[in-house]
């Protein structure tokens, strides 16, 4: 199995966990918005839609990303452990957009420690083009 295989499948799943834990916030905002008639639950259902969606998105991007050069690894995983972080402290009312983070989060701790310390993967350090 190629190294950076695991990590990618990681970002991928945590991605698309995310872009479907914005959605269905957005669903259930929406549908208590019309069953209580609270416009601030439709309100907090599409930001947190949207913002899901966007970290999902960027989780993405990072992850292809981070398929690069050692640099590019490097950087690539840093952003994604922000991105899980991020995900963390703002998406904490829907648990498939957590699980999205946690695994968002580890992809990036794994793409980050695989360059950073080669013993964890028994491969030779990477080194800069």
């Amino acid at each position: 199995m190629e190294r950076k295989a695991v990590p990618s499948l990681l970002g991928a799943v945590g991605g698309l966990l995310l872009i479907v834990g914005g959605i269905v916030s957005f669903i259930l905002g929406a549908v208590y918005a019309v069953v209580t008639a609270h416009a601030q639950s439709l309100i907090v259902g599409i930001g947190l839609g949207i913002l899901a969606g966007v970290l999902g998105l960027l989780t993405w991007v990072m992850t292809y990303y981070a398929r690069g050069t050692p640099g590019e690894r490097i950087v690539g995983g840093v952003t994604l452990i922000v991105l899980g972080i991020v995900g963390w402290g703002f998406l904490t009312g829907s648990l498939i957009a957590l699980v999205g983070a946690t695994l968002a989060f580890f992809a990036g701790l794994i793409f980050s420690l695989e360059w950073a310390v080669p013993r964890l993967t028994g491969a030779p350090r990477p080194t800069t083009p």
